[in-house]
Order: C-alpha cells, then sequence, then structure tokens
C-alpha cells in the first residue's frame, strides 16, 4: 500500500537550509500499521504531511501508494487514496455543516467510498453513542467531533489511513471510541495506517511496526513485527529516552 524510500525535508526559506527529516524509508502493506514516535520536533508530523502532500517544504525521495508513484502530486490528487486525521479536532470537519452534511461530501473524494449517515449511525450504534444528524459539526464536543471525523476517514475506506496524534486532545472515553475505530480499520486488513502518538501504550496496542525519530529528524530505531512483538513498555521507553537524549547534544 505504501512505499516510502530515503524521504528528506528541510525549509529552504531559512538560511542554511534545515532538515527536519532525513533518511526515512519505509513499506506497509494492508493490515500494517506503523505508529511513529520520538521528541517534539524529531518530524513525526512532517513525514505525514510529506506523504500526504500537505506541506510547503522541500520533500525529496519517493512517494509510492497503492503502487503509483505520488512523488510531486498535490494533495487533492493523494487524497484518492490517502486520509488524514489532524491532531485538532476541528480540521476534520466544517463548522458551518451538518453532520449528513460531510457525509454527502465523501462522493467527491475519488477512488475513496462514499459513506452514508446510515452506515456511520450504525456504527455509532455498535459504539455505544449516537448523534444528531442534522447538527452541525460546530456545535459538537472536540471528542464527538473527532469521533466523526475518524468514523468518515475509515469507512470511506483509503487505501492509506495518516492520524497524527489524534487521540491527544480527547477525554477517555472519546479516546477509546475512536482508538476502538482506528483498531477496527486496521484489522480488517484493507489499507495501511500510520499512526503519530507521544504514547508508548498506545504504540504496543496498535502498531505491529514502529518507528522512533530522532531529535534530528533521522532514523533512531525501526522495529519490524518480531521484534515489535517481544517489545514491552520498560523497553520502548528506554528507547525514546535515548531519542530524546539526541536533543540536547551539540550539532
Amino acid at each position: 500500500m505504501l512505499v516510502v524510500e530515503d524521504l528528506a525535508v528541510r525549509y529552504t526559506g531559512v538560511t542554511p537550509a534545515r532538515h527536519v527529516l532525513q533518511g526515512v524509508s519505509l513499506a506497509l502493506g494492508p493490515g500494517d500499521c506503523l505508529c511513529v514516535l520520538g521528541p517534539n520536533g524529531s518530524g513525526k508530523s512532517t513525514l505525514l504531511h510529506a506523504i500526504g502532500g500537505t506541506i510547503d517544504a522541500q520533500c525529496d525521495g519517493r512517494v509510492t501508494v497503492g503502487g503509483s508513484l505520488v512523488t510531486g502530486k498535490p494533495q487533492h490528487i493523494r487524497a484518492r487514496q490517502i486520509a488524514l486525521v489532524h491532531q485538532d479536532p476541528a480540521r476534520g470537519t466544517a463548522a458551518h455543516l451538518t453532520l449528513r452534511e460531510h457525509c454527502q461530501l465523501t462522493t467527491s473524494i475519488g477512488a475513496r467510498a462514499e459513506v452514508a449517515w446510515a452506515t456511520v449511525a450504525d456504527r455509532l450504534g455498535t459504539l455505544g453513542t449516537r448523534l444528531d444528524p442534522d447538527r452541525l459539526a460546530g456545535e459538537l464536543s472536540g471528542g464527538q467531533r473527532q469521533l466523526l471525523t475518524v468514523l468518515l476517514a475509515t469507512l470511506s475506506a483509503p487505501g492509506l489511513l495518516l492520524l497524527d496524534e489524534p487521540t491527544s486532545a480527547l477525554d477517555t472515553r472519546h479516546q477509546e471510541l475512536v482508538l476502538g475505530v482506528v483498531a477496527e480499520f486496521i484489522a480488517a486488513g484493507k489499507g495501511a495506517t500510520i499512526l503519530v502518538t507521544h504514547d508508548p501504550r498506545e504504540a504496543l496496542r496498535l502498531g505491529n511496526q514502529l518507528l522512533v525519530l530522532g531529535a534530528r529528524g533521522q532514523v533512531h530505531a525501526r522495529l519490524s513485527p518480531p521484534q515489535n512483538a517481544a517489545l514491552d513498555i520498560a523497553a520502548l521507553r528506554e528507547i525514546l529516552a535515548g531519542a530524546t537524549a539526541g536533543a540536547w547534544a551539540a550539532p
């Protein structure tokens, strides 16, 4: 579903040009979930936006999604195969549109599936919650809004689901609801997922692959399924401590 080859991102509007991500290569198939961890400023979100085509910076390397090279292609072309969920719940929905209208918008996302409100309502019911389809998205709580965003993203059947700390601003209940939806998408095995998180427990719960970025945007550690399966929370925290320590080293 996804092949990234020697991806590097640098900002050229500053002197000297500054790399925020460098030397990242990875490959994900259907059902894979790569969890990305690392200190602040290590390029975790930059990685997602470079893959999704939503970054204003110089990107070097190659990105292939679903067998198609998307390097250099704009975000709206990549969105035919890629769903991106932001950390801020307000960024995934339009405040002035109803929930039903958000479902109607899914008819315009190229190769991805149209999402009917009835499907969303049924899924909400299995989660033990409900929402009014005629309510404006801006009237929802942050947790409700993020839950709707993640449901629309996963139900539209993307080949690649990108999640940028989707639970960090949510209460405990909505964290669990959102993570449950993500886990179901992963288990269905129809698309690949990349989840950026600061929570090692979340990473071990959902990821069959782990990528730890260092403070200067380099790959600090990459753990494949056999290595990841043997990892516990203490070992992962030790790896993260090593990645964070680089933030205090001289350049």
